[in-house]
């Protein structure tokens, strides 16, 4: 119960529950700290008694690939110029993650490391560069080929922009 009395010298059996069905605790599982507060109200000496609490959210079965980020943006990048940022590529599966590639669909984007095995829990950073060769807005997706098959992907967007050159005659 949320609310109720418990009478001198009596007791009352109460039950908590964790609910872990929030995307922010399934995937990121491991430890939480927290604690129950069972306060008198109305008493001569008003008073509480704080409980600490753990919850332990079980890693999902198998390897299971999560990303910080699910797209980057790099803005804009004078051409033949480099943009770099990263995502955080991060095993919240049980069994190990093992990613064979990760791809582009866009040339002008490269990310590394090309491949890496991560132990349950564990993360690795990767790193996007984006090298524009011609001016305009070029999109395109990256996906991790690995032995997790619903692995998502990040979108990429810069945009290349022309820089004058000025020859001396």
């Amino acid at each position: 119960p949320t609310t109720g009395s418990v009478v001198m010298n009596d007791s009352v059996l109460t039950s908590g529950r964790f609910d872990a069905t929030d995307p922010s605790i399934y995937n990121n599982p491991g430890n939480y700290l927290g604690r129950i507060e069972i306060t008198a109200v109305g008493a001569p000496l008003a008073d509480s008694l704080k409980l600490p609490a753990r919850m332990f959210v079980q890693p999902a079965a198998g390897p299971r690939l999560a990303v910080d980020l699910s797209s980057l943006n790099f803005g804009t990048v004078a051409l033949f110029d480099s943009a770099t940022k990263s995502v955080l590529v991060r095993n919240i599966g049980a069994a190990p993650l093992s990613v064979t590639a990760v791809n582009q669909t866009n040339g002008r984007y490269v990310a590394y490391p090309q491949s890496f095995t991560l132990a349950a829990l564990d993360t690795q950073r990767v790193t996007v560069k984006f090298y524009p060769i011609v001016a305009g807005t070029q999109a395109g997706t990256m996906s991790f080929a690995s032995n997790d098959p619903s692995a998502p992907t990040v979108s990429l967007t810069g945009k290349g922009i022309g820089v004058p050159h000025f020859v001396a005659v």
